[in-house]
């Protein structure tokens, strides 16, 4: 695809564009101004949109293949995008070979958000 995996706009409407895979995707050079709205892209091509949260997350899940024509190479099978808002977090879960998302709600104080890297959220 030849457009970015997400677009971030921010309060005061600044746009800064992600990178175009899930591998480089741009999102550590995302300043630490306010973030009014993430359209993150699904493999799909469509959009899911992010807004209003508190602080924003981003990380990818991948699998080292064993066998095979590519064995030994890292594969993404899993995007995460994760909002936080009100001592809630919302995951969405984006399966990037099929496109299926799963949506997750969590408690803030929950032992799977706890042990996310405290400095990857930005606001």
């Amino acid at each position: 695809m030849n457009t970015p995996l997400f677009i971030v706009l921010f309060t005061d409407n600044d746009i800064y564009y992600g990178k175009k895979t899930y591998e480089e995707c741009g999102w550590k050079e995302i300043t630490t101004k306010p973030i009014k709205k993430i359209f993150f892209r699904l493999p799909t091509g469509d959009y899911i949109i992010l807004s209003d949260y508190e602080n924003y997350y981003h990380y990818v899940e991948a699998i080292k293949v064993i066998s095979g024509e590519h064995a030994g190479k890292v594969q993404i099978q899993y995007a995460h995008i994760l909002g936080k808002r009100n001592q809630r977090v919302v995951e969405y879960k984006i399966n990037i070979l099929t496109g299926n998302t799963e949506v997750r709600v969590y408690d803030e104080d929950n032992e799977y958000i706890q042990k996310l890297n405290k400095d990857g959220w930005t606001k």
